[in-house]
């Protein structure tokens, strides 16, 4: 399963690498074809771009995840608007078994309507209670929070900043390429992928669903590219 906002920065990675390739190929030529001096000068332009090309890849990949980051927080806000009248089902005490309340999971998990997913997810909770005999019964349903999204999200996006930053420090070219293809594969991610989905509802969703304070919920999710602490957007 391809997500969108995760294709994103695998393509602005291989973007990066490509250019990367271009001026490593520019430093060689450089290096035969003049003398040292000359060579060193014509070298520190090369080097100048290679640093702000670096620059930008760590910023577009930032931009994706602060998009993502906007979008979660916005959805992760109650919205009276998105309760439909299933919820009369869940409050009437009627016996649901598990598969009917999965299929209520995956009737509103795509289009995505975060408010009456939280809403089944409290009504479990309840279940789940210390007096409840029905504890356990519903355990195996995932409702994935925005939260635990963009707590996914964030991996992806530190991964694809330490893949520019070795790019950046050139080492290991052909472990950078190796690593630049693993990146967001869909075999070894697919338990994050499981997470995350394909990020159409996500676009779908519309930011004025909320009020402009919504979209700041999760500011304190930042990221770390291992060169500094932290990136704040």
């Amino acid at each position: 399963m391809a997500n969108i906002f995760v294709s994103q920065i695998k393509d602005a990675l291989k973007m990066y690498y490509g250019k990367q390739q271009k001026y490593n190929e520019q430093i060689a030529d450089n290096n035969k074809r003049f003398s040292p001096e000359y060579a060193e000068k014509a070298n520190a332009v090369v080097i100048a771009n290679q640093e702000s090309e670096y620059r930008h890849t760590v910023s577009v990949i930032s931009d994706i995840f602060s998009r993502v980051r906007r979008h979660l927080a916005v959805a992760s806000f109650p919205n009276v608007e998105q309760l439909t009248a299933d919820r009369h089902i869940f409050e009437s005490g009627m016996n649901l078994s598990v598969e009917m309340v999965q299929g209520f999971v995956e009737r509103y998990t795509k289009p995505y309507n975060p408010t009456m997913l939280q809403y089944i997810q409290g009504w479990i909770d309840k279940q789940h209670s210390a007096d409840n005999k029905a504890i356990g019964k519903y355990s195996g349903i995932r409702i994935k929070t925005p939260a635990q999204q963009l707590d996914v999200y964030k991996k992806f996006a530190e991964s694809g900043m330490r893949i520019a930053e070795s790019i950046h420090n050139n080492t290991h070219i052909m472990q950078n390429s190796l690593e630049l293809e693993a990146f967001a594969d869909e075999n070894f991610g697919a338990n994050l992928f499981a997470v995350i989905g394909d990020g159409m509802s996500l676009t779908d969703y519309k930011l004025s669903k909320a009020p402009e304070s919504a979209s700041h919920i999760f500011d304190n999710v930042t990221l770390y590219n291992g060169t500094s602490q932290s990136i704040s957007e």
